[in-house]
């Protein structure tokens, strides 16, 4: 298999709707001009604004009713703050690249502590043998047989369809039993008695005289905060409606400068870390960004990579005036606004280098100047950078592969890139360009990425100096990921070739398993101490794929989104995995349709609306 890449509401206070259908839909085309909130007179900002979007919006956490400014919170330490009606939203740079980065405070608990203390409704309770949840984390329990507390129940689950651990992340534990309480009058709240429970960052009020869905509302706890606090004037004062709101909240990649932190040991599932897309975004206008990014939210992801054609980026020696240089500077800029954690992977020589068909160039100080530009241009933004894409494959090289020395064309690029990033930004992540999975020894095809490696360090010992992790493409097909060939291979329908044998269950190349081999070959070659990542992991799921992907109509929507889900699950069982991209998010929507190679592998649909795999992929335990 290769895996070939290209370019290419109203005033007043809303009721709440069911959240899983906020959390799964597609979001809604944001533009500046929407960002301004006439209902509170604020604007949502950066980072901020594409959370709120990617996890239930208006209905989830009500308008912003503050400015951004820096407050202390619960940790000590000083955070670019919001405060909206329901929520009050907390920038946490040290969970960059996770779904982690923007924190709700825990304003349930916080405005009840002195209360827990004395009120019945707040003290333990044992475990239950109802039917109850009950949680001894904070020995509360949700749900109960009256309508009222059945209803909080079926909200509290479905916020993180189905998957409980989502729900707490949302959410967090009860810390009260359901029990009825008088709201406070307006504006922070209705003045009436309804049946509620607190949960960490929240109160969840049952509202019987509202029609379903709307019978589950959140309590405006963050206007309650405010007040309670007595903010400065100045933060809670309206906003002129004309005001651009800032591109950026915090340091760092908002003012350029070098990263503070290199994402070299990261292992996937770590705190969050290490969930990732491939996208394409540089040509999607304004809208189709803010949906990219939300549904990047929305998934819990923390990374994505977008390749960049050096062809089209430098169409001439040292000339970067174009269009589509503004369409990476857009890309960039967008994706650092949302705080998501970039890699960019660079392909395709310029005619006016000598590489033949676009392969690797046959001067490495051209592709240093190049990569130098981006590196000086994106100082800050860029978290890694992968040197080219699939070198072991005769497309990506120029037009063939020297089979006695597959890596002497490619380790000049590498070691040329990896110079001079470093010096411009030296905490910036160098990848080693991931390699195509394939049994095919053949000069004009390709050669197998086991035999590239295990040639490449014992003719070029030297280029362990020059990349900090490893990328590499897994095979998958039509296969399940926990099978492997000869060990354990696949008994599913795969589809044949033209002698009748099963064309994609007899070769490793095939499976997801196949980097157990490129892991062996780094560790026998003393490489063991260094991370791989998977810049490209996917299953292809089409009714009517091209030709070459033909095993593509053996794997359901349902099987695409459980053997995604199972794949993690093994990269988080391995402790040297790194962050791990899936192939991929919106190709779907960007590429003709399914006569294009890439189309099947996309987890949302052509109109962004989620397959099965992005409902997996959101709901997995992160």
């Amino acid at each position: 298999m290769v895996l070939r890449t290209v370019w290419r509401w109203s005033g007043g206070v809303l009721t709440v709707m069911m959240l899983l259908g906020m959390l799964m839909q597609p979001a809604a085309s944001v533009g500046a001009a929407v960002d301004y909130y006439p209902d509170t007179g604020h604007s949502l900002y950066a980072q901020f604004r594409y959370y709120w979007y990617g996890n239930g919006g208006v209905a989830q956490f009500g308008f912003p009713i503050t400015k951004v400014f820096d407050q202390q919170s619960e940790d000590g330490k000083s955070h670019p703050t919001q405060y909206l009606q329901r929520a009050v939203f907390e920038q946490h740079d040290e969970n960059r690249g996770t779904s982690f980065q923007v924190l709700g405070r825990r304003l349930a608990a916080l405005q009840t502590a002195d209360r827990a203390k004395t009120d019945p409704n707040f003290q333990p309770v044992g475990g239950p043998n109802d039917g109850r949840l009950f949680f001894g984390q904070t020995n509360h329990t949700i749900g109960g047989g009256d309508d009222a507390n059945k209803a909080i129940r079926s909200f509290w689950e479905s916020a993180g369809g189905g998957n409980i651990q989502r729900s707490i992340i949302i959410f967090g534990y009860p810390i009260s039993e359901p029990f009825d309480e008088k709201n406070a009058p307006a504006p922070a709240g209705d003045g009436q008695t309804h049946r509620v429970q607190y949960f960490e960052r929240y109160r969840l009020e049952y509202h019987p005289e509202n029609a379903d869905p709307f019978k589950v509302q959140l309590g405006l706890l963050g206007v309650t905060q405010a007040d309670k606090e007595n903010l400065d004037p100045a933060q809670r004062a309206q906003e002129d409606a004309g005001q651009k709101p800032t591109d950026c909240i915090g340091q760092g990649p908002c003012a350029g400068q070098p990263l503070v932190r290199s994402y070299a040991n990261v292992h996937v599932g770590d705190a969050g870390q290490g969930y990732g897309f491939n996208v394409d975004g540089s040509g999607l206008d304004g809208g189709g960004k803010d949906i990219m990014f939300g549904k990047v939210y929305g998934a819990g992801f923390g990374w994505i990579r977008q390749q960049v054609r050096w062809s089209s980026y430098e169409p001439s020696k040292g000339q970067f005036g174009n269009d589509y240089v503004k369409n990476v500077d857009d890309f960039v800029n967008a994706a650092t606004s949302a705080g998501v954690n970039i890699m960019l992977s660079p392909v395709s020589s310029p005619g006016w280098t000598g590489a033949a068909n676009g392969g690797l160039p046959p001067n490495p100080q051209d592709f240093a100047d190049f990569i130098g530009f981006m590196a000086n241009r994106y100082k800050g933004k860029i978290a890694a950078y992968e040197v080219w894409n699939e070198q072991n494959y005769a497309v990506e090289t120029g037009g063939s592969v020297n089979l006695n020395d597959p890596a002497a064309p490619y380790i000049p690029v590498l070691k040329a890139g990896y110079q001079t990033l470093k010096a411009v930004d030296p905490k910036t992540t160098v990848v080693f360009g991931g390699m195509t999975p394939t049994s095919t020894v053949d000069a004009g095809v390709a050669i197998d990425e086991v035999q590239y490696l295990r040639k490449m360090y014992q003719q070029h010992p030297d280029v362990k100096n020059y990349y900090d992790v490893l990328g590499a493409h897994p095979g998958s097909n039509c296969n399940p990921p926990d099978n492997s060939y000869p060990d354990n291979p696949a008994t599913n329908a795969c589809g044949t070739d033209p002698g009748g044998g099963r064309s994609y269950t007899t070769n490793n190349a095939f499976y997801f398993k196949r980097i157990l081999e490129v892991r062996a070959a780094m560790e026998q070659n003393g490489e063991g101490s260094k991370k791989m990542w998977l810049t490209e992991t996917g299953w292809d799921s089409s009714a009517n794929p091209p030709d070459a992907y033909k095993y593509a109509r053996y794997v359901s929507d349902q099987q695409q989104a459980q053997y995604l889900s199972r794949a993690f699950d093994l990269g988080k069982s391995y402790p040297w995995m790194g962050v791990m991209f899936v192939w991929n998010l919106n190709f779907q929507v960007t590429t003709s349709g399914p006569s294009d190679e890439k189309y099947g592998w996309g987890v949302v649909n052509s109109d962004w609306s989620p397959r099965a795999a992005y409902y997996a992929l959101s709901t997995m335990i992160k």
